[in-house]
C-alpha cells in the first residue's frame, strides 16, 4: 500500500467514525498519525507484554515477516582515535543511531583458527563496576562486554558510540558484526516542503517500509489516535485507546 493509498484508507475510516462529520485533518497531521502508529506497532510487537498475543519478534513468523524490510546487517567501523578507555584492551565502535533493536551481534576474527566468535553482553555502568569488584574481573573467554558511552555526529551522520571490552590480550583484527532493525522512514502522504514542515527531517512523500501485511493495522491505529485526539478529546478516551489489537 503506497502512502497515497494509506491516505485514502485513513480518510475513509476516519470519516465513517461519525458519518462524515469528523474534523478535517491536513496532510501533515495525517502523516504524523500514520508515522506515530507505525512506531507504536514496532515497539509493541517487540515487547510481548504490550500486545494481546503476548508474542515478541522471535515468537511469530508473521512478526519477522512484518519487519523483514528494515532488517540490516553491517560491519561496524572502529574509531581509530578513541578518547575513552576503561581497560588495557578494548575498542570503541560507532553504531548507527537509527538502530531500533539489535537482533545479533558478535566480534569475529576472519580466518583465525585459535579464536571463536565472541558473544557480546550489554551491561550498564553499575554492572561494570560490580563485575570489576569481583575476584575474576574480566569477561568470560569467548565473551565481550559492551557499554554505550556517547552519542556523536561524525561526518554529519549521527552515531551511538559503544565500547567493547573482550577477554583478549591484543587486537587480532576483530570485526564487529551487527544485525539490527533500523528505524523506518516516516510515512508522508504529501510533500510538506511547501508548508515548511518535516517529520524526522523528511518532507518529501515517503511510503511505509514495513511489509504490506501490516499496513492495514497501521492505518487502523492511526485512525484510533485521531479519534482520541480530535473527536473524543479527553483523557479517559486517550487511556482507553491504549487497549490495542496487536
Amino acid at each position: 500500500m503506497t502512502a497515497v493509498e494509506m491516505h485514502q484508507q485513513f480518510e475513509l475510516l476516519y470519516n465513517n467514525i461519525i458519518s462524515n462529520q469528523a474534523p478535517g485533518l491536513n496532510s501533515y497531521e495525517i502523516s504524523q498519525f500514520l508515522t506515530k502508529a507505525q512506531l507504536e506497532k514496532l515497539k509493541n510487537y517487540f515487547n510481548p507484554k504490550s500486545n494481546t498475543l503476548k508474542e515478541g519478534f522471535d515468537d511469530s513468523k508473521k512478526r519477522q515477516l512484518d519487519f523483514s524490510n528494515i532488517i540490516t546487517t553491517v560491519e561496524v567501523s572502529k574509531l581509530l582515535n578513541p578518547t575513552v578507555f576503561l581497560e588495557d584492551v578494548d575498542w570503541v565502535y560507532k553504531v548507527p543511531s537509527n538502530t531500533l533493536m539489535i537482533l545479533n551481534e558478535y566480534l569475529t576474527v576472519p580466518n583465525h583458527k585459535e579464536y571463536m566468535d565472541l558473544h557480546i553482553t550489554s551491561i550498564n555502568y553499575d554492572e561494570y563496576t560490580r563485575r570489576k569488584q569481583r575476584y575474576y574481573q574480566k569477561p568470560l573467554k569467548y565473551e565481550s562486554w559492551k557499554l554505550v558511552i556517547d552519542h556523536a555526529i561524525i561526518d554529519d551522520v549521527p552515531y551511538d558510540i559503544v565500547e567493547l571490552i573482550p577477554n583478549v590480550s591484543k587486537d587480532l583484527g576483530y570485526i564487529y558484526k551487527l544485525r539490527y532493525l533500523r528505524m523506518p522512514v516516516p510515512i508522508i502522504i504529501e510533500d510538506l516542503s511547501s508548508l515548511g514542515l518535516t517529520i524526522d527531517g523528511v518532507s518529501s512523500v515517503s511510503n511505509c517500509e514495513l511489509d504490506v501485511e501490516i499496513h492495514d493495522e497501521i492505518v487502523q491505529r492511526a485512525v484510533e489516535m485521531a479519534k482520541a485526539a480530535y473527536i473524543q478529546g479527553d483523557l479517559k478516551s486517550s487511556i482507553e485507546i491504549g487497549n490495542r489489537s496487536e
